[in-house]
């Protein structure tokens, strides 16, 4: 799933027009951890592997990693959307 294309949503059928805000919010923070993983994932990219910060920065990704599972499941718990046609 590509985090840049505009998703739209329908509801759950437990969601209620305020929800759609709710969604859009949650659309929102999976996009920015989402950021936050692939810069830190392409800086270990350019990192050489004698570089004594590359332990530090893989840890780093993986916590990243894990705040990104995790926003992906919130979204998609309470979310239904469409790609753009």
């Amino acid at each position: 799933m590509n985090p840049q294309q505009p998703l739209e949503y329908a509801f759950r059928p437990d969601l209620t027009n305020p929800q759609f805000g709710e969604c859009l919010q949650i659309e929102k923070n999976w996009k920015a951890v989402w950021q936050q993983y692939y810069y830190t994932y392409e800086q270990i990219r350019m990192m050489s592997p004698q570089d004594p910060r590359l332990q530090q920065m893989l840890s780093h990704a993986h916590q990243l990693k894990r705040q990104h599972d995790a926003a992906w499941q919130a979204l998609c718990d309470r979310c239904i959307y469409f790609p753009q046609q």
